[in-house]
């Protein structure tokens, strides 16, 4: 029998966290309760007032693309919760669309913390990307420019989540009760948490 290996999605160049414009588009889906409605209006006023209306629509798609990845409870938090909450959702509403994401944080961070070693460094991304060639090929067809730039978004999304600081220096915390209580508990892998 053949099985299709399922390919990696490593589209999450278009940007990084994106907090700002994914609470504007919140805010629309708050209206409608409907994320494809809130999509089109987004769209159709421009409401991340970027200059071109295609770069609109690509960050729009994203942060749908993302959005509608989160339960009831998550988009409760992300409405309502603290600042630190608010980003921590959008960074578990990051990793749920792109695995590479979620797997670097669930075991590179995760062993990292293991080992009491808080710094994060470039070569922690390459290593991590090396090991992933073995399991989806088509990642070495990804040019040493296009690794950079997805290390540095991926670095810099790290950063916006205040998972890091600015000295890439891993930080740890105890997750609030309300986070605990929104998300599934399995996707606490991709926090530095104190237990």
């Amino acid at each position: 029998m053949y099985v299709t290996k399922q390919k990696i999605n490593m589209s999450f160049t278009v940007g990084s966290l994106l907090s700002r414009e994914s609470l504007q588009l919140l805010v629309l889906y708050e209206k409608y309760q409907d994320w494809t409605k809130a999509k089109k209006e987004a769209v159709e006023t421009n409401i991340l007032q970027t200059t071109k209306v295609s770069s609109c629509q690509r960050i729009v798609t994203e942060l749908y693309s993302r959005l509608k990845l989160l339960n009831k409870k998550e988009i409760d938090l992300l409405t309502n919760g603290s600042s630190i909450d608010q980003l921590l959702i959008l960074w578990l509403a990051l990793c749920r669309k792109y695995q590479f994401i979620y797997t670097f944080a669930a075991e590179v961070l995760r062993n990292k913390l293991i080992k009491f070693d808080f710094q994060l460094v470039d070569s922690d991304f390459d290593l991590f990307f090396a090991s992933r060639e073995l399991i989806y090929p088509e990642l070495e067809s990804i040019s040493e420019k296009q690794r950079i730039r997805l290390r540095q978004v991926l670095f810099r999304s790290i950063k916006e989540a205040k998972i890091v600081d600015k000295n890439k220096q891993i930080k740890q915390f105890i997750a609030s009760k309300e986070l605990i209580e929104a998300i599934n508990k399995n996707d606490l892998v991709i926090y530095p948490l104190i237990n």
